[in-house]
């Protein structure tokens, strides 16, 4: 009988930037998952310097799709947000943050931690 056998082997602890361009609708990616693991992530803080937006949707997107997990809407500008949850990313995962109605060239910054444990 096969057993998985869980290794620590990772801890997580990052930060994404990225500006507001003219689509209305931007994107931020961890980086995926690694293939024979899982990985138990939290976002620590998100913020939008410059001016307000419509909606932060925070959730995993695999292989292109987007799944939203949570939703903070009329985000204030220069205030950070974070979640109170813990994500369990796949192989392939990750954590996405999409960013709808900013202002073009805002910054926004998504840190977020957590660990990665690999199955042998």
């Amino acid at each position: 009988m096969d057993r998985w056998t869980p290794r620590l082997t990772n801890i997580i602890s990052d930060k994404v930037v990225g500006a507001a361009g003219s689509g209305g609708t931007d994107y931020l990616y961890s980086p995926p998952t690694p293939d024979n693991s899982i990985t138990l992530i939290t976002l620590t803080s998100i913020t939008i310097a410059g001016h307000d937006a419509d909606y932060i949707d925070l959730g995993t997107t695999t292989d292109g799709s987007f799944n939203i997990l949570e939703q903070q809407t009329s985000p204030t500008a220069n205030l950070p947000y974070w979640s109170t949850s813990y994500i369990i990313l796949k192989p392939r995962d990750r954590l996405t943050a999409r960013i709808r109605g900013a202002t073009v060239g805002d910054q926004i910054t998504m840190t977020y931690q957590g660990i990665t444990l690999y199955i042998t």
